[in-house]
């Protein structure tokens, strides 16, 4: 994927999200306005309650692709892209069929961004979140993804800060928990890659309170000329 092919900023009033497929970065930021301060949500995981995350080194070194992605998307939604890099970590590596990468960092002071590297990523530029404490991507299965088959399963993954017990999926009332490494979570799913459907996530909180969330996923991603969704 060269740079040359990187699309442009789209804005969204939600969270901002990478998606790397057929060979393009598409990237959608937060509505900007003249005040580009950090507007990170304070419900989102930071590096202070990903205790285990936090423990590991930061990646010293990032590819130039994965680098610049950081940056950019830290600079998209006011952060700083050398902070950004300066607390790169690796949480888990060769996840699922496509051997994806997850990792985290902190553009700001606040919460962390998630990218499961060339598939999607997010960072918690909304106010508010149905599940605090846990950031979630649903990536998309089906054709497009770099150096991948046309049948790449849809996956769901992200982050789950020390406040959090347990994420796990829902099927028929039978809960299938996902296990939590280095405060994050990744599994491939079970629905054609070309599918529409939707994934019941329950959040059980060390509190003894629980979440639950269901998930839509519309199917494969579908770029527009300008890179966005």
């Amino acid at each position: 994927m060269s740079s040359t092919m990187r699309k442009t900023i789209v804005r969204t009033t939600a969270l901002v999200m990478l998606c790397c497929v057929a060979a393009v970065l598409a990237v959608t930021s937060r509505d900007a306005s003249a005040d580009q301060s950090p507007v990170y949500g304070s419900w989102a995981p930071s590096l202070a309650n990903l205790s285990e995350a936090g423990k590991l080194p930061v990646v010293t070194a990032p590819g130039g692709e994965l680098a610049a992605v950081i940056q950019k998307t830290a600079s998209a939604t006011g952060g700083d892209p050398s902070v950004a890099l300066s607390t790169l970590r690796l949480l888990r590596s060769d996840l699922g069929v496509t051997h994806a990468a997850l990792y985290t960092y902190a553009p700001s002071d606040g919460a962390v961004c998630v990218v499961l590297w060339q598939r999607q990523g997010t960072c918690p530029t909304a106010g508010s979140s149905e599940t605090p404490g846990v950031e979630l991507i649903l990536s998309p299965g089906g054709p497009g993804y770099v150096g991948q088959s046309d049948n790449v399963p849809p996956a769901i993954g992200g982050v789950a800060s020390d406040l959090v017990q347990s994420v796990a999926l829902v099927d028929n009332g039978i809960e299938t928990a996902l296990p939590i490494e280095n405060n994050a979570f990744f599994t491939d799913l079970h629905e054609p890659p070309n599918a529409t459907f939707t994934v019941d996530v329950v959040i059980h909180y060390k509190d003894g309170s629980t979440i639950n969330r269901t998930l839509t996923q519309p199917g494969p991603f579908q770029l527009s000329a300008n890179g966005a969704r």
